[in-house]
This record gives C-alpha cells, structure tokens and sequence, in this order.
C-alpha cells in the first residue's frame, strides 16, 4: 500500500481510560502518529478506515501455543503435515485478534525441516512467530543444534524469529541445559520450556537430577527476562518469588487448570510476576481469558493472593514487553513509534475506564480487522490472502488420516 493507513474515530485505551474519537495512522510497519481524530484528515491515497466509535487494541500474543497439537497417533508429524496444521491454527489465531505467537513445536520427524516449514507459513499469513523445538530425551543432541542454526538464519527477519526450546524440564539431562545455555547466550536467543505441569514431573525432575526444577534452571544460568517458562503448575511458593525475582515470563494456560483435577496455578499468583496467556494447543486465547476469569473469581472466594482484578490486564499486556525487545519497538500499546500490531473489534464499549466488565467485553468481542507489521492481514473478518475454510480443510484431513 502506498498511501498511509488511517483508523478514524476509534476508542483507544489510553492509560486505564478509554478514550473515544482518536485517529491511528500507520505508515509502513509502523504507527506514526495517535491523536484527536479531527485533526488528521485522510488526504489522497491514504487507506481510511471508519470505526465508528468501535475499540481499537494492540494485537494480542499467545504466550505458548502448540500448532500442531494434539497428536492423535505415536508417530511424529511429517513437514507436510505440520504446514497444514500450522496454517489452520495461526489463522485462527489471526481471526481472534493474536498478531504474535510463541510456538513451542513438538512430536516432528525432522525440526530443521518442521521449523522452516512454520516459519515460511508464519510469512505466507503474514502473522508473527517465535518459534522454538521442544526438545529433550535421548538423542537431544542433533535436534537441538538444528534449532539454535534456525535462530541464527532467521535473527532478522522482520515477523519470524527463533528460540531455543526443551520439552519438560525433567527430560533434559544436565549436560543439555548446559549446551542450551550456552546456545542462548551465544544468540541472544529467547528460551521456551515447560517446567512443571504434574506432580509426576516435579518427583521425576527431583529424583533423576536431586534438585527441583526452579533451582535448576537458576544453577544453568537459564531465567531471565527471555526465558518463557509454561506448565508452571508444581511451584511452591519460594520458587515463585525466584521466576519473579529473576523476571521470567510465565505462560499460563488456565483453560488446562480449569478443566485439570488437583492444585493449579495458586503458588503463581503474585502481582511481581510477568503472566501472560497461552493457548497449548486447546481453545483459543478469548477463552484461555475466560478460564483465568473463572479461576480469579475461585481464588477471590478462597482468599488467596492474586484476586480478579488481577485478570483484566492479562488479555492485551503479558508478553507484550518481550515482543518489544525482540522486534525493536514498543508493542502492548497503541502510540506513536509502536509496531503497527492493530486489532479493529466490533465493540462500542459501554464504560470510559477499563474494567473487569469492559475486559469481558474485549476478550469475547468479534475481530474485524487484524494488521500486522502494517499489513492488513484480516478485514471485516475475512482472512485476506488465503481461504481460511480451505485450510481449515486441509488440517482435518491430516487429523482423520492419523485416526
């Protein structure tokens, strides 16, 4: 697109308020400028986008999805395969307003090959990915040379980006968190791991390495600001204080401990932590919003830490300061030099400040338009550049033949 692309008289969240009649200019992959809508009229070849009063928001990340899951059958998905359900889910991801997501790919016959084949599709649909082998067991050597060469071939891209990832923590033996370790620090590279989701994988992790999980990755070197740690089920409360102290990113899945027996993310909720949503390969991130809801509500009713109000911010912050950091620009806010991420929902919200109630309204409002780095990716619902339906096709077809 040649001329400027303008969202006249929207409703933006500026601060905790919302504020009606703004315009949002972009130009390139950039937005250049937010302010009063009548003061920026559209001017010959620009690209005008009426509003009408409806909110405007940051796009939105999952924080930990799974593409390709779930796997129906022992054996593992082949490149064509992971490209059919890779395609299928990131547009799915698109018409729910996700512009960003972390992927942590697993159960694949080849991970250079099935990694490429993610990042190729990412570019197709134009969407962002961070994409990372989850990697771990016997012969973890060769897998997780194949993933650290995919960070470095694809460092600058300007949607795809790779990170070093291990399957569950009691899976990787000492001499694998070194070598990751080293592998992150020698790229810069983000690390994405599940730590623990059962008590199964916190005596397993204790019993083969004499250590729990938290204390491990500290002793590696392996928590900071670009690790994302998911599954964070089986953490005491100590070993919260040290994932927050340290400035990891969790990803939680609420949607899985909602529907899980047993304890779940309790020892997580403290206001120090960076939390933001993932999907795991269930549901989408509307309604991983909807679980957290629920279980704020379990925990405010139990009397424990991290109340629903905690919950509204969960849904456009989280991981936004680390999509930030990787790209170059501010993300999780729409202002002037920030990525031009955007999502046109089709809500005239009811309330001037964001509340619990307007974020309800967010997380189960319909997605209209959907740009990424100032492409316009979705519009007025419609996947643009690919028929969603087809590929929705072509990734059932891959299901039914593993059944």
């Amino acid at each position: 697109m040649d001329g400027r692309l303008l969202f006249k008289n929207c409703t933006l969240l500026e601060g905790e308020r919302l504020a009606q009649g703004r315009v949002v200019v972009v130009e390139g992959n950039r937005v250049t400028q937010v302010g009063p809508d009548a003061d920026t009229p559209a001017l010959p070849g620009d690209w005008a986008v009426d509003a009408r009063g409806r909110l405007l928001v940051p796009g939105r990340v999952d924080a930990h999805a799974r593409l390709t899951a779930p796997a129906l059958s022992h054996a593992r998905w082949t490149a064509s395969e992971v490209e059919a359900l890779t395609a299928a889910s990131l547009a799915r991801a698109l018409a729910s307003g996700v512009t960003c997501v972390f992927e942590h790919l697993a159960s694949v016959e080849h991970p250079a090959e099935a990694l490429t084949t993610q990042a190729l599709t990412a570019e197709r649909l134009g969407i962002r990915l961070l994409a990372a082998h989850a990697t771990g067991g016997d012969g973890w050597e060769a897998p997780l040379a194949a993933n650290v060469d995919f960070v470095r071939a694809w460092a600058t891209h300007p949607l795809v980006r790779g990170a070093v990832g291990l399957s569950r923590l009691a899976d990787a033996p000492e001499a694998m968190l070194a070598r990751l370790a080293g592998a992150s620090a020698d790229a810069s590279a983000v690390v994405h791991l599940a730590l623990a989701e059962t008590d199964e994988d916190l005596v397993l992790n204790f019993h083969r390495y004499g250590v729990r999980s938290v204390e491990r990755l500290a002793r590696h070197g392996l928590l900071g600001p670009r690790t994302v740690t998911a599954h964070a089920r089986c953490v005491d409360a100590h070993e919260a204080r040290v994932l927050a102290e340290r400035g990891a990113l969790v990803a939680w899945c609420p949607l899985r401990d909602l529907l899980s027996e047993g304890h779940g993310f309790e020892a997580l909720w403290i206001p120090e932590h960076r939390v933001a949503l993932g999907t795991s390969g269930l549901g989408s991130l509307p309604q991983q919003w909807d679980a957290a809801l629920a279980l704020g509500h379990r925990a405010g009713r139990l009397g424990r830490l991290w109340a629903e109000e905690m919950v509204p911010g969960l849904l456009l912050g989280g991981a936004a300061d680390l999509v930030g950091d990787l790209y170059g620009a501010k993300a999780g806010h729409v202002a002037a030099g920030g990525l031009a991420d955007l999502v046109l929902l089709d809500l005239l919200p009811a309330e001037d400040a964001w509340t619990a109630d307007v974020a309800a309204e967010v997380a189960r409002a319909s997605v209209l338009w959907t740009v990424v780095e100032g492409r316009v990716v979705l519009r007025d619902g419609q996947l643009l550049g690919a028929d969603a339906l087809e590929l929705e096709r072509e990734a059932v077809a891959v299901r039914r033949a593993r059944r």
